[in-house]
């Protein structure tokens, strides 16, 4: 609160600052980043004998993830969006890390980068169904604060822009704007 003008206040969510943070520190735990399944193919019975390529197809289709909504923060500091989040944070799926890997090489082939955003990308995106919601976690009362507002908000219309015009580059299908 303004003790000068006690109708105008500003409030900061911290959570992109906290994550970029985090996630530089060496011993970080990847834990709870990383969507878990199971540990080896013990599950698939008889079906694990099949011949690695098709085992992998049919493991991508089971682990693949569903439609996803996936995190853009806003970091005034920066200027930018990071996928880097904590609540909820934009999980690696199962299918790039799991079973030693043995997924990866075809769910790259639907996971792509989400549009660079200023800070990061978040590197296993599918453009077909998931959404990246931008979210901005600050608020403040006055002309000040919407004009941050409307800032960001250009800031992320001008990035998704420059992605649509990247020749190569699929442009994302949903967006969420908080």
């Amino acid at each position: 609160m303004d003790p000068h003008n006690p109708e105008h206040y500003r409030i900061d969510n911290r959570e992109a600052w906290d994550a970029l943070r985090l996630v530089s520190t060496p011993d970080y735990p990847l834990d709870g980043l990383i969507k878990l399944g199971p540990p080896d193919e013990t599950f698939m019975g008889d079906a694990a004998k099949l011949p690695t390529e098709l085992k992998a197809m049919v493991l991508v289709e089971k682990f693949l993830p569903g439609p996803r909504v996936i995190r853009a923060i806003y970091n005034g500091a920066n200027k930018g969006y990071t996928y880097r989040c904590t609540y909820p944070p934009n999980k690696l799926p199962y299918v790039i890390y799991g079973l030693d890997g043995l997924m990866k090489p075809i769910a790259r082939t639907k996971l792509k980068a989400a549009p660079y955003m200023g800070i990061d990308v978040y590197t296993f995106f599918d453009r077909e169904i998931d959404t990246v919601a931008f979210e901005y976690l600050s608020c403040e009362t006055g002309r000040k604060g919407s004009d941050r507002y409307i800032n960001a908000i250009r800031r992320a219309s001008r990035r998704l822009r420059a992605h649509a015009n990247t020749a190569g580059s699929a442009p994302v299908r949903r967006i969420q704007i908080t």
